[in-house]
């Protein structure tokens, strides 16, 4: 069945018979926890490697089911959208020993068309509009965040007008497709840096990924062009056409982001940064200095910061 010992040569039975019963679990547990949830795919994408396709899907399927049970069928339909079918078809991708970003590529185009699926599925059930309901609870997203800001206000000047909530609920359906897409790539990115360190399966070997190829990791060059036209057609403003641009521009930043945080963890480890300033320093360039991380990967291109470094 599993093995689940460090070493993958090891011999089975190393460890309690109701170890290889925790992946069924472990997944849902994740996914309805608050903090370890990004690593919800993880354990599915361990048993692939370790046990092989049937396994993983019966993993997957059962955690599927223990969502739905305990959290409901809204719940099962986003642990189906972002974690099953994300860890399946990543697993799917690297065993075909598919490059980690057309790995990432096709991951993220799978989570799309079964979102697309699963509205179709969700609207035919209750008889809804897709777009209406989509619209809908972005209107009820809205009304709860300005509520509880209301809510956080002193005296009687209002924090939130309601032209500000129209402006929310627009920039929210316009940008829906460009938040589904960041989320699911942070997601993919997560778990496959955690994949490559545990290296289940021996996965790491098998597709000549080295330790450090996070840290040396780069966006493709030609990104450089999408990005340079979809921050013009910002600046020029033409209707659904610049709601699109907008979209696509802030996926491009969102990679040159992970691009940034790459070329970051390779100046970290030349200073010799490690333990928890290592933490407080990448917790300070994400969440208050995001556009140097921003520069950073999208600058390299000409200037290949990493090599400068190195030499100086």
């Amino acid at each position: 069945m599993f093995q689940w010992a460090t070493n993958p040569a090891s011999p089975r039975g190393t460890l309690p018979r109701w170890i290889h019963g925790v992946p069924f679990v472990l997944s849902a547990l994740f996914f309805l926890s608050a903090f370890f949830s990004l690593f919800a795919p993880l354990p599915i994408l361990f048993v692939f490697f370790r046990s092989g396709r049937k396994w993983a899907w019966g993993v997957a399927l059962v955690n599927a089911l223990l969502v739905a049970l305990l959290a409901g069928w809204v719940s099962f339909f986003l642990y189906t959208i972002f974690v099953l079918t994300l860890a399946m078809a990543m697993g799917e991708c690297l065993s075909r020993k598919l490059s980690l970003e057309k790995t990432v590529g096709v991951s993220l185009l799978a989570v799309g068309v079964v979102s697309a699926i699963a509205i179709g599925v969700y609207s035919g059930v209750h008889h809804v509009k897709p777009w209406v309901e989509i619209q809908t609870q972005a209107s009820v997203l809205v009304d709860m965040v300005s509520e509880s800001i209301m809510k956080g206000g002193t005296g009687d000047t209002a924090l939130l007008e309601v032209a500000d909530k129209a402006e929310w609920k627009a920039s929210l359906l316009v940008e829906f497709p460009s938040a589904l897409a960041v989320f699911s790539l942070i997601l993919a990115w997560i778990n496959l840096m955690a994949l490559f360190r545990f290296n289940p399966g021996g996965v790491r070997d098998t597709l000549g990924i080295t330790p450090d190829y996070f840290k040396r990791w780069k966006s493709p060059d030609f990104l450089v062009w999408p990005a340079i036209v979809c921050g013009a057609l910002l600046l020029l403003k033409f209707g659904w056409v610049s709601d699109v641009a907008l979209n696509v521009f802030k996926f491009l930043m969102a990679i040159y982001a992970l691009h940034g945080l790459s070329i970051l963890g390779f100046l970290l480890d030349i200073w010799g940064v490690k333990g928890p300033l290592r933490a407080l320093a990448v917790g300070v360039a994400v969440f208050l200095m995001m556009p140097l991380l921003l520069s950073l990967g999208f600058f390299d291109l000409w200037f290949d910061f990493r090599s400068k470094f190195r030499q100086s």
